[in-house]
């Protein structure tokens, strides 16, 4: 076939094995071939992933400042002034 190529997909045996059946049926259901519906699923994790990133918050802090226990230095530590 022109433009496509072959690899190996290495999933958990519980997920293959629970899914495999259900997934091939819904790719007859909606009339693609097992490969195309795992295409069009990385294509759609793709496409998603910059919508679906998480802005990481500060996380609160209660009254104390400084250092965890055994750490002295590091961009974490905030010495008060």
């Amino acid at each position: 076939m022109f433009g496509m190529s072959r690899t190996t997909v290495r999933l958990p045996d519980e997920l293959l094995l629970q899914s495999q059946a259900q997934a091939q049926a819904h790719a007859m259901r909606t009339g693609r071939t097992f490969t195309q519906l795992l295409a069009d699923a990385l294509r759609y994790e793709i496409q998603r992933a910059p919508e679906m990133r998480r802005v990481c918050e500060p996380l609160p802090t209660y009254g104390v400042v400084g250092c965890r226990p055994g750490e002295t230095s590091g961009p974490w530590v905030s010495w008060p002034s």
